[in-house]
């Protein structure tokens, strides 16, 4: 991961960062993205299983 960029310029998320790599997702449309996005999200424990399956 290239570029990240500093906390506090990037709104609601930990950290955002760009690839040179690609990859193709289907939503909302098909299309490749280089940009990778990361949030702290608490997750109550019971849940912790029903996410992973």
């Amino acid at each position: 991961m290239r570029a990240p960029f500093q906390a506090g310029l990037s709104g609601p998320w930990k950290r955002i960062g760009v690839s040179r790599a690609t990859f193709e997702h289907n939503f909302s449309a098909p299309h490749h993205d280089s940009v990778k996005s990361f949030t702290d999200y608490c997750l109550p424990p019971e849940k912790i299983t029903p996410v992973t399956q």
